[in-house]
């Protein structure tokens, strides 16, 4: 059973994906990636539990390129969790994708007239 963090993330995971598809390609190409995906055996759903085979299929249908849409919705997805966004193309995004749930677990928690509230 997975954790309601865990659980947050995908579901974070899998929307800034499709965000990022939408924003770079427009909702037919989205679509279309979505349809490749389900034919490689990748549902929607599980976008974000195989997104390292998610990025080898848009390595083989964009090259290169693919690491744009990589990068924006790991982008998307610090900025959905508040977090800094020092990440350049160069950087390893699989890295990055990585450390994200890492740091969520341990984000310091300031405790203020009875309301908890994340630094």
């Amino acid at each position: 059973m997975r954790t309601p963090l865990v659980a947050s993330f995908d579901e974070a995971l899998n929307t800034c994906f499709s965000s990022a598809l939408e924003d770079i390609l427009g909702l037919p190409a989205r679509n279309v990636i979505y349809q490749v995906l389900e034919k490689m055996g990748i549902s929607r759903a599980d976008v974000s539990l195989r997104f390292d085979d998610v990025v080898k299929v848009l390595a083989d249908v964009f090259g290169e390129c693919s690491r744009v849409i990589v990068h924006r919705a790991i982008v998307g997805l610090f900025r959905e969790y508040s977090l800094s966004v020092n990440l350049t193309y160069q950087d390893s995004l699989r890295d990055r994708l990585t450390f994200l749930p890492i740091a969520l677990r341990w984000r310091p928690v300031r405790i203020s007239l009875g309301q908890v509230s994340i630094v």
